[in-house]
């Protein structure tokens, strides 16, 4: 054991010493990577289509992904929709209905939430690598219910971008003209819309992430020893037993099989993250209560794992020692 934890103070040691710079590749990686699927779709126009063929377009989806890494999360978000804005250019119609949702987007949730509105990416990036479960994990133990937005919306865009991108193929947009555009988009809205309420595969899955993350942070921050392995714990449970209820009860298209197997290398790589996070020694808990002219305090205090551990005891101060003036 005390192998593994000088092993995890030297990769915590490493990772601060580099921090900025492996932020950055991260970074860098994540944009590569998602100007590269971008490129995949839709048909430039005669300007742009240049920007889509070799030898240009390497260069260009490069730029766009250093461009990515180095803005701010909002401007990131604009690099993305204009890219797919290019991307859709030779579609007029296409790209008023698809730009019209993602400038909605970006100026409804992710100015006022940049920082939330990453679990937007981090959704779509784990049903790309096929490991979503482990996005509502991570966001319910860091960062609690306001994430459970952003995952919703990562889904609802992984699940409908493949059908919309067929409406908008079957509903005859390209070549049609400016006095046309309001009947046929009034079509595609209401077929569309028939498509999102009649879908249960993103509502249920939705559903059960925001179970999810409701779970393991109201867990995570309860006041008991081991409450964030609890709350990961809890977590696998929730997300199989419900994936079980809503395959049992719906047509929805998931393998459970599958989904076991995944929840449990989900909950295997929130786990590491825990460790390095934060390692804490239950054995040596200390309960310390105080007192000044007001209140009466109870203090839990369990000390982290470290190499050099040595049986240390808390040594409350006298009330007159604490100083508790406004600066």
């Amino acid at each position: 054991m005390k192998q593994i934890i000088i092993m995890r103070e030297t990769l915590i040691k490493a990772y601060k010493h580099y921090e900025g710079l492996i932020l950055f590749v991260l970074k860098l990686i994540t944009g590569m990577v998602i100007f590269n699927m971008i490129s995949g779709i839709g048909q430039p126009s005669e300007l742009f289509e240049s920007l889509s063929q070799p030898p240009m377009d390497a260069p260009f989806r490069t730029l766009l992904a250093i461009l990515f890494t180095i803005l701010p999360p909002t401007a990131g978000y604009g690099l993305i929709t204009l890219h797919i804005g290019i991307q859709f250019s030779g579609n007029l119609g296409a790209n008023i209905f698809i730009m019209i949702f993602l400038l909605c987007l970006i100026f409804f949730y992710v100015r006022l939430a940049p920082k939330e509105s990453g679990f937007i990416i981090a959704t779509f990036f784990g049903f790309y690598l096929g490991l979503p479960y482990i996005v509502p994990l991570i966001g319910g133990l860091y960062f609690g219910f306001k994430v459970i937005i952003p995952i919703t919306i990562g889904v609802f865009i992984w699940e409908f971008a493949p059908v919309a991108q067929e409406f908008i193929a079957g509903e005859g947009i390209e070549g049609a003209g400016l006095t046309e555009l309001p009947g046929i988009f009034s079509e595609m809205y209401k077929d569309l819309l028939a498509s999102v309420l009649g879908s249960h595969q993103w509502i249920f899955t939705a559903f059960v992430f925001a179970m999810v993350v409701a779970a393991v942070f109201l867990i995570s921050r309860a006041s008991i020893d081991y409450a964030k392995d609890i709350a990961i714990g809890a977590g696998i449970i929730m997300n199989l037993f419900g994936f079980m209820i809503a395959v049992s009860v719906t047509e929805l298209n998931t393998p459970m099989l599958g989904v076991f197997i995944l929840t449990l290398i989900s909950a295997l790589f929130t786990w590491c993250v825990r460790f390095f996070d934060v390692a804490l020694d239950y054995k040596r808990t200390e309960r310390v209560q105080f007192e000044d002219d007001d209140y009466y305090y109870y203090v839990k205090a369990v000390p982290k794992i470290a190499s050099d551990n040595r049986p240390r005891r808390l040594q409350p101060q006298p009330a007159a020692d604490y100083d508790y003036r406004e600066e």
